[in-house]
């Protein structure tokens, strides 16, 4: 696929494979386009020349968002709204068990930090939202409609215990 890079008819023939993966409901990671095309389309779009964390986080978050796809990663339709449709409700998907986890995450840097643990920015720097390994993605869930949720409180990280 590198060798497509180059030259006008190498434009016009990346053009049309990018399409046809598109069509197809298939759209590859970064990590699956080899570096001449990676390098030759920041080029052209005018991209920073090491977009390397970037990278790494939209991957995290492809991987993520693939696990929670039921049926996996590829749109099996080609039908534009309903690519739309899906894409949308995955991602509304994501952000809420995103939005979880980093509500469980704070509560659980809270309680250390209470019990004399030390936090700092680059602890939690290291941590991710993307976790999965807590999920039942395939068990049951029971509702309960008449107890209302938690409140979400922030609480303080990075202050000294005294």
């Amino acid at each position: 696929m590198a060798e497509h890079a180059r030259g006008d008819a190498g434009q016009l023939t990346l053009l049309a494979l990018l399409k046809c993966h598109q069509h197809l409901g298939y759209t590859p990671s970064l990590t699956d386009v080899p570096s001449q095309i990676r390098t030759y389309l920041s080029q052209q779009l005018h991209l920073p020349a090491d977009p390397a964390l970037d990278v790494e986080k939209v991957e995290s978050y492809n991987t993520f968002t693939d696990w929670l796809a039921f049926g996996g990663p590829v749109l099996r339709t080609g039908d534009p709204v309903e690519q739309e449709k899906r894409i949308k409700y995955r991602d509304l998907v994501a952000n809420v068990v995103m939005l979880q986890n980093v509500v469980d995450m704070t509560n659980v840097l809270h309680d250390l930090q209470r019990d004399g643990g030390v936090i700092t920015p680059e602890l939690v720097a290291g941590m991710s939202p993307y976790l999965t390994e807590h999920l039942k993605r395939f068990g049951r869930y029971d509702l309960d409609m008449e107890t209302p949720p938690e409140l979400l409180e922030p609480k303080p990280l990075f202050v000294k215990v005294a």
